[in-house]
Parts: structure tokens; C-alpha cells; sequence
């Protein structure tokens, strides 16, 4: 019986002492997150602080940036072209295919047509 006794008080150490951490734990943690409350709400009311930077660079690595910035201006230049030519080419395409579907007599199979004739026949129908 005095060993039952005594682990029954070691056991309730233990949940004291557990108890007692959390105690200690959940002040120290409140602290943390008031202090960062504090912060945020000190940056919102100062605002936005702009620095000026100036980035410094090895002449080698400068010439190396340079053209690769250039590069890339060349791609997207293309890129522009590429997408600016594509849509002149529907646009043309569109008034290609207006033209001819009031021109063209419809007298196949709808099972022979291509995309191409079932759009001119659809801008026929729609208009």
C-alpha cells in the first residue's frame, strides 16, 4: 500500500508539474504575439519606408547582365510580333471566311464539311 501511495503522489507531481509548465508556456508565448500585434500595428501607422538601393556590381558580371537583359527584350519583342501577327492572322482569316460564306453554295453533306466551311456556314446562318 505505501508504494500505491507513493506513485500515486509521484503521478500527481508529474500532472502538477506538467501543469505548471503550461502555465509558464502560455504567458511567454502571449508576450511573443502581443509584441508582434505591436509591430504590425507600428508599421501600418508609419507606413511604407522606401529605401534607395543601389545594387554594385563586378564589371565582368555588368557586361554579363547587360546582354542577358537585352536578350530578353529581344525575346519578348519577338513574342509581341509573334502574338500581334497570330491575331491579324484570325482577323483575317474571320473576313476570308465572311467573304466567301456569302459567295459559296452549300449543297454536300454536312458529314463532308470541314471546320473551316462550318464556320462560313454558321456566320451564314447567323446573319
Amino acid at each position: 500500500m505505501h508504494k500505491t501511495l507513493k506513485t500515486e503522489l509521484e503521478l500527481e507531481r508529474a500532472a502538477t508539474n506538467a501543469a505548471n509548465a503550461h502555465c509558464t508556456v502560455v504567458p511567454a508565448e502571449l508576450k511573443v504575439v502581443l509584441i508582434h500585434l505591436k509591430n504590425t500595428q507600428w508599421e501600418k501607422a508609419q507606413g511604407s519606408i522606401k529605401v534607395k538601393a543601389h545594387f554594385v556590381t563586378h564589371p565582368d558580371l555588368e557586361e554579363a547582365l547587360d546582354a542577358e537583359e537585352m536578350e530578353q527584350l529581344e525575346k519578348e519583342q519577338v513574342e509581341a510580333k509573334k502574338e500581334a501577327q497570330k491575331i491579324a492572322d484570325i482577323n483575317a482569316q474571320n473576313i476570308c471566311i465572311a467573304h466567301n460564306s456569302t459567295l459559296k453554295v452549300y449543297d454536300l453533306p454536312l458529314s463532308s464539311l470541314k471546320k473551316k466551311e462550318f464556320k462560313a456556314l454558321a456566320i451564314v446562318l447567323g446573319s
